[in-house]
């Protein structure tokens, strides 16, 4: 798994799916971002330092976590997009048949 984590934008991006997740506890402790390749990564300061970490993330699971809680929040708000979408396509077919069926009534 690869994560990036950007503070300043609430921004974390795993293996390549960025999501919006509240990052101010990394902000206020002046962390500019946080990259992690799956084997090692490093935490960037705004005062310019890095801190390198070892092969585990300790204390970066909660924004982990919030990562998957916004994505499954947002894959059920397309999905209930999609379904409100299918049925108003649904009734303007109905729509179209019904003119239709009048059209043809009234001939």
């Amino acid at each position: 798994m690869r994560l990036t984590v950007i503070p300043d934008d609430d921004v974390v991006v795993i293996d390549g799916d960025a999501r919006k997740v509240d990052c101010a506890p990394l902000r206020l402790s002046g962390v500019h971002a946080v990259q992690w390749d799956g084997v090692e990564g490093a935490v960037e300061f705004k005062r310019g330092s890095q801190v390198a970490l070892a092969s585990v993330l300790p204390g970066y699971g909660r924004y982990i976590d919030a990562h998957a809680q916004r994505r499954a929040a947002d894959d059920a708000a397309a999905a209930a997009a999609a379904a409100s979408s299918s049925r108003r396509d649904v009734f303007a077919e109905l729509d179209s048949l019904r003119a239709l069926v009048g059209a043809l009534d009234g001939k």
